[in-house]
């Protein structure tokens, strides 16, 4: 993964969010339905 902050082999996929620009996002989960970023945008793993 190639962004502004930096690049970066993203293995396991949640890893991305360390060079994404994260503040907006207010619930992300992967694929399997593991809970990454909970409703208050704070960060789980």
């Amino acid at each position: 993964m190639i962004t502004p902050k930096g690049t970066r082999l993203c293995r396991p996929s949640e890893i991305v969010l360390d060079i994404l620009d994260t503040q907006n996002l207010s619930y992300f989960a992967k694929e399997d339905g593991e809970v990454i970023i909970d409703e208050q945008g704070r960060r789980i793993k």
